[in-house]
């Protein structure tokens, strides 16, 4: 193909003279020449200029110089507008896409993202649901009135129980029990699961230990022949942890140890007429009565053991 560039160079060539030398000659940069003859001519604003420059170089070269700008307005184009913008317009028109694709990309994006809902949504109903237990705020806590009020918090399209009845929950998914004590443990299991949902329960546990105040001694059965009054029998008593675990010791209806109790914690007391013992990790926790280990009972994972002298048998005894 006839270029504006190829005749400048081959008739340069012909002339046996360097770019740098005609630019010198005819005050024009070299990289402006070299430009030209490669028709690279994106380095100028205007199209004005590089006719110029091609008169220019054209004369010099001893060639028809309207007859070279003639050609490089028909290689361009005949409007005078920046070269710079002319090609910037040519990129953007080679990427112009069409409504269909754009309408297709649109769908494919649509249909992914429901996808992914859908997908997402499945797995949080297959969850179990949020349940947090408000009050009491330990698994096992203590109390000495006979009514205590237990409260909770699950989240929205959730039915909760406690010990198999349901409760009412409120409109912020809040809820709450008003528990009457019996004296010793008290267990409430809460389950929480999702609406018309085949998914996981949510289950927490907690015991409530109802000890009232001023809470006398078992008072033992008289015997006949002997007198109305006991001293009972001195035994030894010995509690070791090998873990954390909550406690509770009562011996001779004074409280000797409850709380939490790190790993390593021992309890050495004498008793005369009862102890009540009582222990949130049974497995972590060994009652020894006169060097001999007793064995807990153990409801709901809450180990307790309690025992008292009988004065008809005249010896001591625990419950099992």
């Amino acid at each position: 193909m006839l270029t504006v560039g190829n005749l400048l160079k081959k008739a340069r060539e012909h002339s046996g003279k360097q770019v740098e030398e005609i630019a010198q000659i005819i005050r024009i940069k070299p990289e402006y020449l070299y430009k030209i003859e490669q028709n690279d001519f994106s380095t100028f604003n205007s199209s004005t200029f590089v006719k110029g420059f091609i008169r220019s170089y054209a004369s010099f070269l001893g060639l028809d110089a309207e007859n070279i700008v003639a050609l490089f307005r028909r290689q361009i184009g005949e409007e005078d507008v920046p070269l710079k913008a002319k090609q910037t317009l040519v990129r953007q028109r080679s990427f112009v896409v069409s409504p269909v694709a754009i309408m297709s990309v649109a769908i494919i994006i649509f249909f992914v993202g429901l996808f992914g809902f859908l997908i997402s949504q499945f797995y949080r109903l297959q969850q179990a649901p949020t349940l947090t237990i408000v009050q009491p705020t330990e698994v096992i806590t203590t109390v000495d009135t006979p009514s205590y009020e237990l409260k909770g918090l699950t989240e929205e399209n959730v039915l909760v129980s406690v010990n198999g009845s349901q409760l009412q929950l409120r409109d912020d998914s809040t809820f709450s029990l008003l528990a009457q004590l019996k004296e010793g443990d008290n267990s409430f299991t809460f389950e929480a699961w999702k609406k018309n949902v085949e998914g996981k329960h949510a289950t927490k546990i907690v015991t409530i230990i109802y000890s009232p105040k001023g809470q006398v001694a078992i008072t033992p059965t008289k015997k006949a022949g002997t007198s109305s009054t006991s001293n009972g029998k001195e035994i030894t008593v010995s509690l070791k942890l090998s873990g954390q675990a909550w406690i509770q010791v009562v011996a001779d209806n004074t409280q000797k140890a409850v709380g939490i109790k790190e790993k390593g914690y021992s309890l050495d007391f004498v008793a005369k007429k009862m102890i009540e013992i009582t222990t949130g990790k049974p497995n972590v926790s060994v009652v020894s009565i006169d060097n001999k280990q007793v064995p807990w009972k153990i409801k709901n994972g809450v180990g307790s053991l309690v025992c008292t002298y009988k004065e008809d048998v005249s010896d001591w005894k625990c419950t099992e």
